[in-house]
Parts: C-alpha cells; structure tokens; sequence
C-alpha cells in the first residue's frame, strides 16, 4: 500500500539561522527531528519551506534521499524577495530554486506560476 506522509510551514529559517557557519549541519539534524518513524513512499510538502533558496534547496535534497518522491509547492514566504538578494522579481527567485533542485530527479515543484503568463 501506498503510503503518503505530508508537511507544510516549515519556516525553517526562524528555527535554524542562515548566519551560523553550521547552519547545513543544524538545518539536517532539524529536518531528522520531523521525520516520522514509519516514513510513506511520497512526501508532499505544501509551501513556505525557507525564506532563502540555499536552504530550501537543502531541505529539499534531505528529504530527496529519504523519499522515493517529493512533491512540494512554494508558499508565499518561498516568494518574498529579501535585501541584497539578486532576483528581481518572485519568479526569478522560483526559476533559481526549481534550478537548484535539478540535481534531485525525485523532487517535483507543482508550480503556481506556470498557470499564468507574467511579463
């Protein structure tokens, strides 16, 4: 049987900083904490993983090699865009992540943005 495990809000840059040296270490042992201890086939996670894309591209590559597939979409806190970043605009920010996470051929982005035309 199929078995689906789901999560969502993690926010997890206000429980692990980015300014720590450490923080890939710390983000990782956070992430163990949520695991479940019977873990489904699927994780879908359903927005606001970080707001910075070098961790949701870590929180993404941890769950990649504990789950056959990661489905996930990106929340509005996926969207902002933060000071001395260099996206102008939100969907530079989303075209960066989904970049980022070619490497994981198991993690999937059901993206909001491909259902409009924004120029």
């Amino acid at each position: 049987m199929l078995q689906i495990d789901y999560i969502s809000d993690l926010h997890l840059d206000f429980h692990v900083s980015m300014a720590s040296p450490v923080w890939p270490v710390e983000t990782s042992k956070f992430l163990t904490k949520l695991l479940p201890k019977q873990k489904g086939d699927i994780l879908i996670i359903a927005g606001d993983l970080s707001h910075y894309n070098e961790q949701s591209h870590h929180i993404l590559k941890f769950f990649s090699a504990t789950y056959d597939q990661v489905l996930f979409v990106l929340g509005n806190h996926d969207y902002y865009l933060l000071p001395n970043e260099p996206f102008e605009n939100s969907k530079q920010r989303e075209a960066h992540l989904l970049n980022l996470v070619n490497d994981a051929p198991n993690v999937h982005c059901l993206s909001y943005f491909e259902q409009f035309d924004y120029h």
